[in-house]
């Protein structure tokens, strides 16, 4: 028997005679929510679908949101077809990643950007948020925001 062959028998054996208990479990899930938690919060300057003088039908098809933290910023226009949106980004900063958190929805989305520090994805409406990482490491999250 392999070392790896004798480990996988152990934990059947400790889960059949000792399982987890439900509240470590959830302790555990918990814990996990909060590894986001030492982002900086960019500050949400700019929400076109808030601005009571907007002409009402161009804000039922497109909105735009402006986030910015120091001397990082983010411009999203997002165009709403149907069940879908499709986000036209563009980052300011020394920006190395784009990502893209979907509440509920897995782990975040990595977005490629362009060398122009633009971005394009299209995806099911719901609440998002985006994830900056410098290329010094600082990670910056904007607000949580329902597309």
């Amino acid at each position: 028997m392999t070392d790896d062959e004798l480990m996988s028998e152990l934990r059947r054996i400790a889960e059949r005679l000792e399982p987890v208990p439900e509240d470590v479990i959830d302790s555990g899930r918990a814990a996990l929510l909060t590894r986001g938690l030492d982002a900086e919060l960019a500050e949400l300057l700019l929400d076109s679908a808030m601005d009571s003088a907007q002409v009402r039908g161009a804000a039922e098809h497109v909105r735009l949101l402006s986030f910015q933290l120091d001397d990082v910023s983010l411009e999203v226009q997002a165009e709403y077809a149907g069940d879908q949106v499709s986000l036209h980004g563009l980052v300011d900063g020394d920006i190395a990643e784009v990502g893209l958190e979907r509440g509920g929805v897995g782990a975040p989305q990595r977005l490629p950007i362009d060398a122009d520090g633009g971005f394009t994805v299209l995806l099911p409406r719901g609440v998002a948020r985006f994830r900056l990482r410098t290329r010094g490491g600082r990670v910056i999250a904007t607000s949580w925001v329902l597309l």
